[in-house]
């Protein structure tokens, strides 16, 4: 919608007339269907070649457009899964290192208990 200088507030407005319409009549979200909406939010019609509007209808497409932080394309969720791996090896290594050293307190309280009931 940018290359027709629309505003996001005005691009949602129309697409959502487009999904209405689609909804209504039972019919695909295409060019034609866009165009018939355009002419209701914009008193014109956008002409968008028929490829455009599938490309923005594809899931993997719309998927790997999310390229900010913490967006869902796969270098964002596998960045993500990296640092949430490296998160949990940390508490991993963490947790092994308190139930060794609870280990070794509880063998070293056992032993002194021993050894104060075999002094007795």
């Amino acid at each position: 919608m940018l290359a027709h200088n629309l505003s996001p507030r005005t691009a949602h407005r129309l697409v959502g007339h487009a999904v209405l319409l689609a909804h209504q009549t039972g019919c695909r979200l295409d060019a034609a269907l866009l165009d018939q909406a355009a002419r209701v939010v914009l008193q014109r019609p956008l002409t968008l070649p028929e490829q455009f509007i599938a490309a923005q209808l594809d899931p993997h497409a719309i998927v790997d457009s999310r390229t900010t932080i913490g967006g869902a394309a796969r270098e964002q969720v596998g960045s993500m899964l990296a640092d949430g791996r490296t998160v949990v090896a940390t508490y991993r290594a963490w947790v092994t290192e308190q139930q060794r050293r609870l280990d070794a307190a509880e063998r070293a309280l056992i032993e002194e208990a021993r050894r104060r009931c075999q002094s007795t």
